[in-house]
């Protein structure tokens, strides 16, 4: 996590004080780098070190404080210069840059490595001093004992039919990543307010996380992928609906209304 957030601030610095275009390229860079690297490491960190039963929540909280940010800018950045916006994205990462000296490492972590007093000392501080953590420490220890017999395969096995058919393809295919860049622009050319769209997608978006991170222990994690998945996909079909309306001259205002809706989506 050291390297994570010097690459936001480093990535964020480049933005803010770019005098060549190169320069923005390699801020982006960063930034892109970072966000990939915080999207696998920050919710499996926090599942190893939360209890069973609030897991669900805490890494959904990962999620939920990425659309706040994005959020807040979506509000913000019609009234502040693209340059400070860059510096006030710098300070999440100082802030926690520091704060990084007093968490634990993952007790998960530590049994894989074999540092098994440490592991037991992090577990207690994390479930408390009179918490019983025997049962919890030996299913911990069962289960990477059981990933080490397992283990075998490599990083190409991840690239199967089986898995990259369902999750990596449908996930870049859904359209959230366009939506979450070129928003404003989808609602500049549909013909509507920019700020007035960002500001209600930005609260639409607050809402349906903190839904998402309410449900997601109740319902499971496939229930609201799939859900959340064919929202996207249908999203992304009525605002091409809308837009080949426009192009065409027909029911230019409902086209409209329709762009809107298929963004909130």
């Amino acid at each position: 996590m050291w390297v994570l957030y010097i690459f936001y601030i480093v990535g964020w610095l480049a933005i803010a004080f770019a005098k060549v275009p190169w320069l923005l390229d390699v801020g982006r860079l960063l930034l892109g780098f970072s966000n990939g690297i915080a999207g696998y490491l920050l919710p499996v960190y926090l599942a190893e070190i939360t209890p069973k039963n609030l897991r669900g929540r805490f890494t959904a909280g990962v999620q939920m404080m990425a659309i706040l940010g994005l959020s807040t800018m979506y509000i913000v950045g019609p009234f502040i210069n693209w340059r400070i916006l860059a510096l006030i994205g710098i300070i999440p990462s100082l802030v926690q840059l520091p704060l990084l000296i007093y968490i634990p490492e993952s007790p998960r972590w530590l049994v894989n490595v074999g540092r098994e007093e440490e592991f037991e000392t992090v577990l207690r501080s994390l479930r408390g001093k009179k918490a019983n953590v025997f049962e919890e420490a030996a299913s911990i220890k069962d289960y990477t004992d059981s990933l080490k017999r397992l283990s075998g395969g490599g990083m190409l096995d991840l690239f199967q039919p089986k898995y990259y058919h369902s999750l990596i393809v449908l996930q870049h295919s859904g359209g959230s990543n366009a939506y979450t860049y070129y928003s404003g622009v989808i609602f500049t050319s549909a013909g509507l307010s920019k700020y007035v769209g960002l500001s209600t997608l930005a609260v639409i978006q607050m809402i349906t996380a903190i839904v998402g991170a309410s449900l997601i222990d109740k319902f499971g994690r496939r229930a609201l992928l799939l859900v959340s998945s064919a929202g996207l996909c249908f999203g992304s079909f009525l605002t091409g609906i809308s837009f080949l309306l426009q192009g065409h001259h027909l029911w230019s205002e409902e086209a409209r209304i329709l762009a809107l809706i298929s963004i909130w989506m």
